[in-house]
């Protein structure tokens, strides 16, 4: 199955140095193909989650028409943050969230980035597939850390025994 999907990030904290880890708060908002009564769901969570820190809370699990299903999962804790160290004059700092599918390999599920606003249709760029609603004080944050840069991957990884797709989305901090 196609499984388009985006992401609302509603909130992520300073980067604790000592742990090696940000907590998050963000939505995964998803769409597929589905026929009237099909109870397959797609499994997601954080390949990047903090083990037992991380909150999955189901908030949408609707069918709209006969052949389309919306499921959004909100996901609260804490992720790995590992720092990318580059040659002077700065090192980086990215944020990741690495989105999968839990027990569906790539056969059963193909995950691809999708507009927050037209969730059928491809994303071709991060602007289109984020949604920031950030308070003040997330804003002011940002500001301070100097967000430089936001990518996406979609892409498959291969653990040997499977085959995964995943969704990454990287945002660069200095």
């Amino acid at each position: 199955r196609k499984v388009f999907a985006c992401v609302a990030i509603a909130e992520f904290s300073q980067v604790d140095a000592v742990q090696s880890s940000a907590w998050i708060d963000v939505v995964i908002k998803a769409r597929w193909s589905a026929s009237a009564g099909d109870q397959w769901r797609p499994q997601f969570f954080l390949l990047n989650a903090v083990e037992s820190d991380m909150a999955y809370v189901t908030m949408v699990d609707a069918t709209h028409s006969v052949d389309t299903h919306d499921l959004h999962v909100r996901m609260v804790g804490r992720i790995a943050v590992f720092w990318d160290l580059q040659p002077f004059p700065f090192d980086m700092l990215p944020l990741q969230l690495q989105i999968e599918c839990r027990g569906q390999p790539s056969e059963e599920v193909q995950l691809c980035w999708c507009q927050t606003g037209n969730m059928g249709k491809l994303a071709l760029t991060w602007q289109e597939a984020v949604q920031f609603d950030f308070p003040r004080t997330t804003r002011g944050r940002l500001a301070e850390w100097t967000l430089r840069a936001i990518e996406l991957e979609a892409d498959s990884i291969n653990f040997g025994h499977a085959k995964y797709d995943a969704l990454v989305l990287t945002a660069y901090l200095w």
